[in-house]
């Protein structure tokens, strides 16, 4: 154990650089090798499907001709038939671990290797990992934690007593298949690693289940080590969390060097005690004191189960969390390639989408959102190469064209580590197939992935999922003038099909977006885009954007409680949703919790690069906290289209005035005329630029009162107004108008204390009695709000260092 006189900051530095670069070079190279073209290897083993992968190489599903029989097959990375140390120990280990027998551990097979490919076979387990059920289902009943920690036991002590230390025991590598519990990868871990920083440390394992003496790189590691994890997976079985828990992996493993794990019935009071003082015990730093002895654990486990009454608390749930898995399977859909004009860009856009949600139903799949598979293909072309960036497993690239009445689609799905193609196919698709390609390509993916496809069976009909897609396409352009034209397609499809979740659904966005533009809560608009999401709910209440509908309809009305209802169902049902992020991040900055909603701003961005209105609202958030460079930068970054154009036109615009910086506004509004833009943004640009020169003059005052109307819109857009005119009025020297416009926003239940606090552009106003008393009001609002809105940003986004 670690014994220093040094502070444990002193210490945890000294000790993270080399974990750090060990960290880094177990990951380097990973399936760098190519089977591309490939179906055979040495001549015995044809692929039939991937069952995962991950830093060691890619796992697949295999028929061995010899045999007759499926085993699994791990192609395992290049570099180590390069290094003949390696290799030697690669062989050592696994000749170990074919000696051990037990039914509690998975067989390991043999060795091949085909050219410069090094493989492992190994017995073929088809349950679920320990891992994926922990990311399902989050805790596991006392009974069941016990049965599969036995079963653990029971397994380590037939592997130790062979001789051999798995070294890297965790959920993901303890398969469940029906009653069976199995580990596997003996010797694995300790074999791969490789390079300068293992020599010097001999750090092997995965931060979060390392024991101690894995982490200070002990070369004389031994079977507590594995006990050490047992210890770590039974306390997040029962607890549904890890003990250590921090923004990195390399700081997850330093924490155990510095304290002890907390107890266990901290974070389960209820938990019988006899749980927490196993676990303790398994958890004990000092491994001489770490009682293991497996009859001893199993005697454990045995009274632990005699004395639990109840199972661990089942409302104790997490989000799946993102694991290195080998049986994993994580996949990117990249954009598909438009073969045809660019009128038909919105077909393979719409087919992209829509495969993203088929695959997202399956289970045992993991799905990278659409929004970042997109911009990350803009930045690097290569598919593996995107694959390597978004940390999937494998990639699936298409094709789509027109011809005549058909489409036509390829489509082919690769594995990112080693390139070999797993799956591919050519679609000629009639018009009334076109709806259900997504789902006929799912399933056949899925069969390649060895995953299990869910239920889908929503009826298409050919010309409504036609205008689906294009009404989808320009509502997604963002650009005013054309989004009523987006709805019109929604609802002519929605109309033909009137039992499409996904059409209803988006429908209702769409007509929840719009509604923000009536003042009258009978009005017509408002009315459709209530019951619309009603509809949509009633179609598929598993669906995140009805909830969003629904959120941003009690949004234009400074409804929050039932706002902040809506978005927690909204982002329950879909924690990715960029839409339900934007207007959670937002609303958690404007009450003032402005780090809190940049970090959930910045988590919508990374799921939808492209949303522009995201930018914006960093670009003001960062803009209140001062952080001018930030605000700078995600304005260098808003995208080329019209609508981006307007948003980062005014979004500057805001900031040059609250920054006084009239040169740079000179600057912009002389680019203008060549932009091709609204004359409604052309002029709250020269209204910025006027009162960066001068005091507000008459022309401009009418101006002010005719484009930021405060009797007209919902409550939300009429706030929004009034702080415009707070800001144009305070900059113009009217400091009676400015307090009038800042009371008129209190007036429409506005909820932006951090506005109010900090924006620089009223700073004059902070003192006037009737903006004090304002902002106690406003402040009032916000703190309730931020009382629901904080639960459900703590539950989507990753958890800070305990």
């Amino acid at each position: 154990m670690v014994d220093d006189a040094r502070q444990p900051a002193e210490l945890a530095q000294t000790l993270v650089a080399p974990i750090a670069e060990t960290l880094t070079a177990s990951t380097e190279g990973a399936g760098a090798h190519s089977l591309a073209g490939a179906t055979l290897l040495a001549g015995r083993y044809e692929i039939q499907g991937l069952v995962g992968g991950g830093a060691m190489g890619a796992v697949y599903r295999a028929l061995d001709r010899t045999l007759d029989e499926v085993i699994a097959l791990k192609v395992l990375r290049r570099e180590l038939a390069r290094d003949p140390d390696a290799l030697a120990r690669f062989r050592s280990e696994v000749k170990l671990a074919r000696r051990v027998t037990h039914p509690n551990v998975a067989r390991t097979f043999d060795i091949g290797q085909d050219g410069q490919e090094l493989f492992l076979t190994m017995e073929l387990v088809r349950g679920e990992s320990l891992g994926a059920r922990l990311a399902r289902e989050g805790v596991v009943g006392v009974e069941e934690a016990v049965r599969i920690a036995t079963c653990v036991v029971r397994g380590l002590e037939a592997a130790h007593a062979a001789g051999v230390v798995h070294r890297d025991l965790k959920p993901d590598n303890v398969m469940l298949d029906g009653e069976r519990v199995l580990i596997t990868d003996f010797g694995v871990a300790r074999a791969l690693a490789h390079g300068e920083a293992t020599r010097s440390m001999g750090v092997t394992g995965t931060p979060a289940y390392m024991a101690p003496e894995q982490v200070e790189g002990r070369p004389d590691v031994d079977g507590r080590a594995d006990f050490y994890a047992l210890g770590v997976m039974l306390f997040e079985m029962l607890s549904g969390e890890l003990p250590f828990v921090a923004d990195s992996a390399v700081a997850t493993a330093a924490a155990r060097l510095l304290r002890d794990a907390p107890p266990l019935d901290s974070v389960v009071p209820d938990v019988v005690p006899a749980a927490s003082r196993l676990v303790a015990r398994l958890l004990t730093r000092d491994r001489d004191a770490r009682d293991c002895a497996p009859e001893r654990v199993v005697r454990d486990l045995a009274g632990l189960s005699a004395a639990s009454a109840v199972a661990a608390p089942a409302s104790r749930r997490r989000a799946p969390a993102v694991r290195d898995d080998d049986r994993a399977r994580t996949i990117a859909v990249l954009p598909f390639s438009n073969r045809g004009t660019d009128d038909d860009a919105y077909l393979a856009e719409g087919l992209a989408e829509d495969l993203v949600d088929a695959l997202s139903m399956t289970p045992g799949l993991r799905v990278r959102p659409f929004g970042q598979t997109r911009a990350q293909a803009r930045e690097v072309p290569d598919a593996r190469e995107a694959g390597r960036a978004l940390g999937v497993h494998v990639v699936v690239e298409g094709a789509v064209r027109r011809d005549g009445p058909l489409v036509r689609m390829s489509v082919r799905l690769l594995t990112v580590g080693d390139g070999f193609q797993l799956w591919a196919k050519r679609f000629a698709l009639a018009p009334d197939d076109v709806g259900g390609a997504a789902d006929r390509v799912a399933d056949e993916i899925a069969l390649a992935l060895t995953a299990e496809r869910g239920a889908r069976t929503v009826a298409v009909v050919a010309e409504a999922y036609d205008l689906y897609l294009r009404g989808k396409h320009i509502c997604d352009q963002g650009w005013l003038e054309t989004h009523a034209e987006g709805v019109r397609l929604l609802t002519q499809a929605h109309a033909l099909a009137p039992e499409d979740a996904r059409i209803a659904g988006r429908l209702a966005l769409e007509l929840a977006r719009a509604s923000g533009v009536t003042s009258r809560r009978d009005d017509p608009a408002v009315v459709k885009a209530r019951a619309m999401v009603e509809r949509a709910k009633a179609l598929d209440a598993t669906r995140a954007e009805p909830s969003v509908a629904l959120a941003l309809l009690h949004w234009w009305w400074a409804e929050y409680s039932p706002c902040a209802e809506a978005l927690d169902a909204a982002l329950a049902a879909d924690a990715t949703n960029a839409d339900g992020l934007l207007l959670l991040g937002r609303l958690m900055a404007e009450a003032g919790d402005l780090e809190d909603g940049a970090r959930l701003l910045r988590r919508a961005q990374s799921f939808a690069p492209d949303l522009a209105s995201v930018r914006a609202a960093l670009v003001r958030t960062y803009g209140l906290l001062g952080d001018w460079d930030a605000a700078e930068l995600e304005l260098a970054n808003m995208g080329g289209r019209p609508s981006d154009q307007i948003q980062v036109l005014l979004a500057s615009a805001r900031q040059y005035l609250w920054r006084r910086d009239a040169a740079r506004a000179e600057a912009m509004f002389a680019a203008i005329p060549g932009m091709g833009l609204p004359p409604y943004a052309t002029r709250a640009v020269k209204g910025i630029l006027v009162l960066l020169r001068d005091e507000l003059d008459p022309e401009l005052h009418a101006e002010v009162e005719s484009s930021l109307p405060l009797d007209v819109a919902a409550p939300a857009r009429r706030a929004f107004f009034a702080h415009l005119r707070a800001e144009v009025y305070s900059m113009g020297r009217r400091d009676d108008l400015a307090i009038g416009a800042v009371e008129a926003a209190d007036a429409n239940g506005t909820i932006d204390l951090a506005w109010m606090q900090r924006c620089p552009a009223i700073a004059s106003l902070r003192a006037e009695p009737r903006f004090v008393a304002a902002e106690g009001r406003v402040r009032a609002r916000a703190e309730q709000l931020l009382d629901h809105l904080r639960p459900i940003a703590a539950r989507i986004t990753p958890g800070r260092a305990r």
